[in-house]
């Protein structure tokens, strides 16, 4: 299956998609697109916020890596757990859900949302070392990374 980097016409990042239907989705969003396959590796270590894109020129996307990021850290305490998903996923997530009902992948961001809202924090093991989103997909938890969304 094809895996999609979509672009703004400047080359700046702007999403990732899983299928056809969800690259023609972004692509119909009034704006100028461009969308380029991607490889299942880079497709997944973006998807779990291990790596974002860096620079685009002709077919060539270059990546850097997150893990080290201000804004993500390597490893999370319960507290910064819970603040990461309340403060930046969840109000995503349900805006999503509110705004976009036909979204193509709003089952996906229900279950995900449901799961996050049930989420007993005092049963993971801490510290989480990387990525929450690494976790999910190396836990087989369904989860849609917000660059999908």
């Amino acid at each position: 299956m094809a895996r999609y980097i979509i672009l703004t016409n400047q080359n700046n990042f702007y999403k990732i998609a899983a299928s056809d239907e969800l690259k023609d989705y972004f692509m119909n969003i009034p704006n100028s697109y461009v969308s380029k396959t991607m490889s299942e590796t880079d497709f997944i270590e973006v998807k779990t916020e291990q790596k974002n894109v860096a620079s685009v020129s002709g077919d060539t996307v270059t990546y850097f890596s997150c893990m080290g990021e201000p804004s993500l850290p390597t490893a999370f305490t319960k507290e910064q757990l819970q603040s990461y998903i309340n403060n930046h996923i969840r109000p995503v997530l349900d805006n999503v859900i509110e705004n976009q009902p036909n979204h193509p992948l709003i089952n996906d961001i229900n279950t995900y949302n449901n799961y996050l809202t049930s989420l007993n924090f005092d049963s993971l093991s801490y510290p989480i070392n990387g990525p929450w989103e690494k976790y999910c997909y190396d836990n087989n938890i369904t989860f849609v990374s917000l660059s999908e969304i």
